[in-house]
């Protein structure tokens, strides 16, 4: 029981922003669609601070994917998975994340 109560007091703080943690943003993305990967890079430009790697696969002729390792609380990191997903061009973000 008592595991149960601490997990739960550790997602409740991480989920409200209050404890630092690490993850990955992946971003799927179609390079062939104009300026996509520029803005992809300014975008981790504007919140270096927060980003600790990242690694750049081609996949294909025309996908790509961005993998994005961060160290901040999880409103930090969800504004930036919602900042890239909203690129024109980005099919897909999926995070993982772990409180510190």
């Amino acid at each position: 029981m008592g595991d149960a109560i601490r997990s739960y007091i550790e997602n409740y703080n991480w989920s409200e922003g209050k404890k630092a943690g690490i993850g990955t943003i992946a971003v799927l993305y179609d390079h062939t669609i104009k300026g996509v990967t520029e803005k992809i890079v300014a975008v981790q430009h504007s919140v270096h601070s927060l980003i600790s790697s990242n690694t750049h696969l081609h996949l294909d002729g025309k996908n790509c994917l961005e993998i994005i390792i961060v160290k901040a609380n999880s409103k930090q990191i969800n504004e930036l998975a919602s900042k890239l997903q909203s690129l024109r061009g980005v099919k897909q973000t999926k995070m993982i994340t772990i409180s510190l």
